[in-house]
């Protein structure tokens, strides 16, 4: 490791110390996951720009992929997410974060061997339930990206909606408000 990688390596991780330190004091007990500690090194190492690390919502859908990389692809290019973290070892995304324009966030990660989401048991196993603005032209922007999309429906008359299912078959639930 040369001396410049040494010191940038340095700078980043007593960053990441008082980081760490100043978001606990300032939360009182918010703890940093460690995929965050490890973007935010890389990201300041890289020069790139810092994501949003607003609080999460209350409740975070963390879904399973066999391809955790491809499916953050997939989703950012149909649905307009935007990449918050991505980290990865040997190739593999290990945990990934998503967020959506009005402060949605969903977390993911690729679970190991022997895992059989819902496409290889043939079934939706869970639905993920989005509240949206502009319902048509969401829709039309998944399915100019290739996605099967539903027709639009009434539920409940109170909202619109459409649904997919994802590259590895978890099904996606878009809605409007009427």
């Amino acid at each position: 490791m040369s001396r410049i990688t040494q010191r940038r390596t340095a700078t980043a991780t007593a960053d990441l110390t008082l980081l760490f330190l100043s978001s606990h004091a300032a939360t009182g007990a918010r703890l940093w996951p460690v995929a965050c500690l490890v973007d935010f090194a890389r990201r300041r190492y890289l020069g790139l720009a810092m994501p949003d690390y607003t609080a999460d919502p209350q409740v975070v859908p963390y879904l399973l992929y066999e391809d955790a990389g491809a499916a953050m692809d997939w989703l950012i290019r149909v649905f307009g997410f935007t990449e918050r973290v991505r980290d990865e070892a040997d190739g593999i995304v290990r945990h990934g974060e998503l967020l959506l324009d009005s402060g949605g966030v969903i977390m993911l990660g690729s679970p190991g061997p022997g895992f059989r989401g819902p496409a290889k048991l043939g079934e939706v196993t869970q639905l993920q339930c989005i509240t949206i603005t502009d319902l048509e032209g969401h829709r039309a922007q998944a399915r100019a990206a290739g996605a099967e999309v539903s027709e639009i429906s009434f539920r409940a008359s109170q909202a619109r909606s459409y649904s997919v299912d994802d590259l590895e078959g978890h099904r996606w639930y878009f809605s409007e408000p009427l």
